[in-house]
């Protein structure tokens, strides 16, 4: 048996994700992700590739806790517009909605 994180108790699951692979959908399509590297998530149907993190400072209402930190954006135009997200650039992190900035770091 391997050791457990302090983050495997169900009432954590919900909030920071389980670290155990659990499949989870994704958060736009709704196909389910693959996790990969302990803390990102990858969707086969429409290729994002994303995560979770603390939200410490956001400058719009569109950013919510929360909100995925993506780094490969999904192909689709419809699924990717309906959402707002972290987009996360060589320049940082910015609301995907109006691209004012928001400090996200840590899982």
């Amino acid at each position: 048996m391997g050791e457990r994180s302090l983050l495997d108790g169900p009432e954590n699951e919900e909030r920071h994700g389980s670290t155990r692979s659990k499949a989870r959908k994704c958060y736009f399509c709704g196909a389910m992700t693959i996790r990969f590297a302990e803390h990102w998530l990858f969707c086969p149907q429409c290729a994002a590739i994303y995560t979770h993190m603390f939200i410490w400072e956001t400058f719009c209402d569109h950013i919510k806790d929360n909100m995925p930190v993506v780094r490969s954006e999904c192909w689709f135009k419809k699924d990717r517009e309906k959402k707002a997200y972290i987009k996360e650039t060589n320049n940082g992190r910015h609301c995907s909605k109006c691209g004012k900035p928001v400090e996200a770091d840590g899982w």
